[in-house]
């Protein structure tokens, strides 16, 4: 049993077949697109034993993917500051070490890297496996796939993360699904909390959430405050909706701006400690409106339609993938693009409400899958 940060679920014990290990490290996003090739993986192996390696931002998510066995985090967070402090960089290096080193001693047969960059390329050198399966460079970035046993190139007209994910399981012989489980399973009390603060509000119309944050750092993927107040007023006069404003960690002071903007009346969500009771939050709406973020592809994985409004990412890429959700962006000669910050992204900009508007209003009315 690993030391650092592991936790096992279900009979692993019992598993007769390879020890495959998983990683996808961040970002939240990033690791709810590998849901459906996980979820392939086992009906393929059922036999298999499944570790996953992410990050501890993360690993709520993981915590709650029933198809793996165990999972390990990543202590990203505690490492860098760790490496950053004078007195404990020492100390986080033998830790860091130690990590890697209990990675090896879990003897797995495979790692399947869907991650393939120079972060995850440690977890592959360190556990050792005798097949390690990686996108090629070209499909990965920074070089990874040195050190990959089986290097994936990425099949051409595949511009989806989640089909990208999916086309790595080809050497495993596993092919892409009929259709994609975007499922995430949601505790019970968590679902039940979430219920009686849904119930608690008035009104008789669609239960609408608008989650104006990003990370800081997506911070640059962030529409504007007064137009999601904008939307959330149209939404609230024209379909008699239910608005709700969620937010994250550090993030109540914007929520509360886009609320003290609004003209109509609007909630706050209850302060969520955990994804997954974000996540509970999100699957009660019938709607949920956002930028290019972790939480609007949670809802999705709650089972409630998102319309994501893009700006400097790829839809085509990162965009939603459960019937009836959309996304919407503008064009305009620099997106998409690969910056990580722009002084002014002008392709929010042009991002209007009128258009945000009617996807809403079309995600309001499409027919149930």
């Amino acid at each position: 049993m690993i030391s650092l940060d592991a936790r096992s679920t279900g009979n692993p014990a019992a598993r007769s077949g390879p020890r495959i290990l998983v990683i996808r490290l961040s970002a939240i996003g990033d690791v709810l697109f590998a849901l459906p090739a996980v979820r392939a993986l086992r009906r393929a192996y059922p036999d298999a034993h499944l570790t996953w390696l992410t990050e501890d931002r993360a690993a709520a998510i993981v915590d709650r993917v029933l198809e793996v066995d165990d999972r390990i985090v990543f202590p990203r967070r505690r490492f860098v500051a760790g490496l950053r402090s004078p007195i404990r960089f020492v100390p986080t290096l033998v830790e860091m070490f130690r990590f890697y080193r209990s990675l090896r001693r879990r003897r797995f047969d495979v790692t399947l890297d869907f991650q393939s960059n120079a972060k995850s390329a440690l977890a592959v050198v360190a556990a050792a496996a005798p097949r390690r399966i990686g996108f090629a460079s070209r499909s990965g970035r920074e070089g990874n796939s040195r050190f990959q046993t089986d290097r994936v190139i990425v099949p051409p007209g595949i511009r989806h993360r989640m089909d990208k994910d999916l086309s790595l399981l080809a050497p495993l012989g596993v092919a892409p699904p009929a259709t994609l489980d975007l499922h995430l399973d949601v505790p019970d009390a968590a679902i039940g909390a979430a219920r009686a603060f849904w119930g608690a509000l008035p009104g008789a119309g669609p239960r609408i959430v608008i989650h104006p944050s990003t990370s800081a750092y997506g911070a640059f993927k962030r529409w504007g405050v007064e137009r999601l107040a904008e939307l959330g007023d149209r939404l609230r006069r024209e379909h008699d909706a239910t608005i709700v404003v969620t937010y994250g960690p550090g993030e109540r002071a914007l929520a509360e701006s886009v609320r003290r903007h609004m003209r109509e009346e609007s909630w706050l969500a209850p302060r969520a400690e955990a994804l997954v009771e974000l996540a509970a939050i999100l699957g009660e709406a019938d709607l949920v409106v956002g930028g290019d973020t972790g939480p609007l592809h949670l809802a999705e994985a709650a089972g409630t339609r998102v319309v994501i409004l893009f700006g400097p990412k790829d839809p085509d890429v990162y965009g939603p993938r459960l019937p009836g959700s959309s996304a919407v962006s503008a064009n305009v000669p620099c997106s998409p693009c690969r910056r990580r910050a722009c002084p002014r992204a002008v392709c929010l900009d042009f991002v209007t409400v009128d258009a945000a508007m009617t996807a809403c209003c079309a995600a309001l009315v499409a027919p149930a899958s």
